[in-house]
């Protein structure tokens, strides 16, 4: 069927559009099932009588079928409601669970980024009173260094002014 319908697009010269195979099993696809079932209408298929049940047991049976023909068709709508409450519980479920966890890695990226630019500013900081701390320690350093040479002489002026003494004795 599909080819006889390319060859009659392919037939017609003044097609303006072609119609990929996408677009060609979009069309035809829908109509399939109401080809078969023309085609089922038109077989030649001999009338069939009806016939009553003679029997009580033809008639039993007969009620048998039809309330099991009704029963399935009524188990196969349960069916199929409890599988569209289910898909729409699953997908319910799954937003749920999608807005919750991007709510739980938003916190998480926050408390990184927190953490981060805590160590930026430590390890910054850091540096500033590391060097803060190195000219402190060269500014004592230097206050001890002259009063060492301060004592230094102070003891000096002593022992001079001590030596004069002695001397004599």
């Amino acid at each position: 069927m599909m080819a006889a319908l390319r060859a009659f697009l392919a037939s017609v010269p003044h097609s303006p559009f072609p119609i990929p195979d996408i677009h060609m099993r979009t069309l035809i696809a829908p109509l399939v099932p109401f080809a078969i079932w023309i085609g089922v209408l038109e077989l030649p298929v001999p009338l069939l009588e009806a016939h009553p049940p003679d029997t009580i047991a033809g008639f039993v049976s007969l009620a048998v079928a039809l309330t099991g023909l009704t029963v399935g068709v009524y188990r196969l709508g349960v069916w199929r409601e409890q599988m569209n409450s289910t898909k729409s519980n699953v997908t319910a479920e799954v937003a749920r669970h999608r807005e919750e966890s991007h709510q739980h890695f938003t916190a998480i990226e926050r408390r990184l980024t927190s953490i981060e630019q805590h160590i930026r500013l430590s390890s910054a900081g850091g540096v500033d009173d590391r060097a803060q701390l190195e000219r402190w320690k060269g500014r004592v350093d230097a206050t001890l260094e002259m009063l060492d040479e301060t004592l230094d002489e102070i003891a000096d002026r002593m022992e001079a002014l001590a030596a004069p003494e002695e001397a004599p004795t």
